[in-house]
């Protein structure tokens, strides 16, 4: 059992582990209903991405791929030459050298991703919860519903993508079975999430900057999530860890805890590109060993499950 405090409402949520199912989750989750309070408008995912960090990712995408594009996202020179000094990993989150088609973005927020998926010529639909992020997705020219139950019965894609949206939801089997239910045999999905197993959660402990509670509800391993994806009728083709700031950020976190929050560090250089410059290194190490998150790939099996329970996540 474990206890941390949420960083933006200062109130305290107890996290228990399950260790069969290598997963971890709040106990005494607030309801569904209430959850919007714990957002709120400067959520990082309802802001659209800053364009020229947009640029660069789509550019190495560009380099990896070699897919033809549209001109929906204009790259200049300094991108490519940038994208030329970054790995093929600096872009996780999008499935390699696959044909464009359609993709649906659940928890797409504002539809910045989406808008990357577009410049490859796929054909983009959102569900995001957030009232004004969806408008935002909209407005950008992206379809976007408010839930999965909301899509066509008929609809079907080529992608699903969770990317660090599973671990928000109060029933991510549930989800991940709805979304087979809208693929065909074979159709990949897109999964990141933080790792549980993560060398900055072993090192900043309650301070971990992925707990996040209780926005996020469940963290899982990548054998918890890989057991979780092949129980909604997925087989998994490829799953690694990769590290985004978490060592940084965590320590930042821990300062401002043992400040009383008077210092906000983490609020105040969050965003800052020397911040990002700095953990380069430290990303790169833990990123191939335990690194702060799981981006894992499969396939829809032919025999998706027909229905699931919340209670069967944990």
């Amino acid at each position: 059992m474990l206890t941390v405090r949420d960083r933006q409402s200062g109130e305290q949520f107890e996290l228990a582990e399950c260790p069969s199912c290598h997963t971890a989750f709040v106990q005494r989750r607030p309801p569904i209903e209430a959850m919007s309070a714990y957002y709120g408008a400067a959520y990082y995912s309802y802001r659209p991405e800053a364009p020229a960090l947009q640029r660069i990712k789509t550019a190495v995408m560009e380099r990896r791929d070699g897919r033809p594009t549209t001109s929906s996202i204009p790259i200049g020179g300094r991108e490519r030459t940038l994208a030329t000094l970054l790995p093929s990993s600096a872009a996780p989150g999008y499935p390699t050298m696959l044909p464009a088609g359609t993709v649906l973005d659940v928890g797409c927020g504002s539809g910045s991703a989406l808008d990357v998926f577009r410049h490859f010529g796929w054909r983009t639909t959102g569900v995001e919860i957030g009232e004004e992020a969806r408008a935002e997705a909209r407005r950008r020219g992206h379809a976007a519903l408010r839930a999965l139950d909301d899509l066509a019965v008929e609809a079907r894609f080529d992608v699903v993508r969770f990317w660090h949206s599973l671990e928000h939801l109060h029933d991510p089997l549930g989800a991940l079975i709805a979304a087979r239910s809208h693929m065909l045999t074979g159709g990949r999905l897109v999964i990141g999430v933080p790792n549980l197993d993560a060398l900055s959660r072993r090192l900043m402990g309650r301070h971990w900057y992925a707990w996040d509670a209780p926005r996020h509800l469940y963290h899982f391993t990548r054998a918890g999530l890989a057991g979780l994806v092949d129980r909604a009728g997925f087989q998994v083709v490829r799953s690694r860890t990769y590290s985004d700031r978490g060592i940084v950020h965590s320590a930042l976190l821990a300062a401002d805890h043992a400040s009383g929050n008077r210092l906000r560090l983490l609020a105040r250089l969050e965003a800052s590109r020397v911040l990002l410059l700095l953990s380069q290194p430290l990303d790169v190490i833990t990123g191939r060993f335990n690194g702060d998150n799981i981006a894992l790939e499969a396939v829809a099996a032919e025999q998706p499950p027909v229905s699931s329970t919340a209670a069967e996540t944990s």
